[in-house]
């Protein structure tokens, strides 16, 4: 049973190092389980390489077969370790940068005083990798941009908790020098830019809002998963970025950054809090969705 255990949690994480922290051993502690096992099986499991772990086919085969009886032991001890009365243990929460490191820590403190016994793990990526992540059973929750696009193609249930206006903008010496009070679609196409990801996402969704169409080629000079680092980046005369109205209100105020504007109202994103449809919520997941959505005013 050990030596399966470990097999299923190094398939889990794709990482003997993340299951030996899950599991509270050392990483040769868990090597030399798989080893042991691939001996008993006469097989091997797992093709080795310098960046990942690979399961081969005998590895595939046995792994479908224990993972949902590992699923339900995890889920049955889930559901044996929380009061009926009482959530607690760990919470896996997703979000974007911003929206963790400046929304989410006083939202937990909240919600921890009415609910001490429960802890939280907090990852900090871009929606995509989140909802990834969530797909795969290794977020609980997950705070997702755009949430309406994703949930068409992923298995989730979502509320949406906020919204925001996204502005196309760039710093007052580059509008001087390149846009001109040229607003056109023409114009802008032509410029710099910088977006949060290499394929220009955000910028695709500006750009079909306010023209219906998009450039055929961007000229992106920096892409960062931080609204922060494009702010940074318009600062310093880098191009057009997608910024939160949010982020960057006292650029605006000074003058410090224009915004560009069309006849088309502004662009607004949706922050959706997401979950699993088909997965059992945890008495933790309930209140704090619960919580959410009866105390927390953006």
């Amino acid at each position: 049973m050990d030596q399966m255990k470990v097999f299923y949690f190094v398939c889990k994480h794709k990482s003997v190092l993340q299951a030996s922290r899950e599991l509270h051993v050392t990483g040769s502690a868990v090597s030399q389980h798989i080893k042991a096992l691939e001996r008993e099986l006469k097989a091997s499991l797992f093709m080795r390489t310098n960046k990942s772990i690979i399961l081969t086919r005998a590895g595939e085969k046995l792994f479908g077969a224990i993972a949902p009886f590992m699923q339900n032991i995890s889920d049955t001890l889930k559901d044996m370790e929380e009061d009926s009365n009482s959530p607690r243990g760990a919470l896996k929460m997703g979000a974007p940068v911003e929206f963790g490191i400046n929304h989410l820590p006083k939202v937990l403190a909240e919600f921890r005083q009415a609910y001490p016994m429960v802890r939280f793990e907090i990852t900090l990526a871009t929606p995509s990798k989140l909802l990834d992540q969530l797909v795969a059973n290794h977020l609980d929750l997950a705070f997702v941009d755009h949430g309406h696009a994703y949930k068409k193609s992923s298995p989730v249930s979502t509320l949406t908790i906020y919204r925001e206006e996204l502005l196309l903008v760039c710093s007052r010496e580059y509008y001087r020098k390149s846009i001109k009070h040229d607003h056109s679609f023409e114009n802008l196409s032509r410029r710099h830019f910088v977006d949060y990801v290499n394929h220009c996402a955000v910028l695709k969704r500006w750009f079909l809002h306010h023209f219906k169409r998009c450039p055929s080629d961007f000229d992106l000079v920096l892409s960062v998963e931080s609204a922060h680092g494009i702010a940074s980046s318009i600062r310093h005369h880098m191009g057009l970025g997608v910024v939160p109205r949010s982020a960057i209100k006292s650029e605006l105020k000074s003058g410090t950054f224009t915004a560009i504007t069309t006849p088309e109202p502004e662009l607004v994103n949706e922050i959706m809090l997401t979950q699993l449809s088909a997965k059992k919520p945890s008495l933790a997941e309930k209140a704090f969705v619960r919580f959410y959505r009866e105390h927390v005013r953006l």
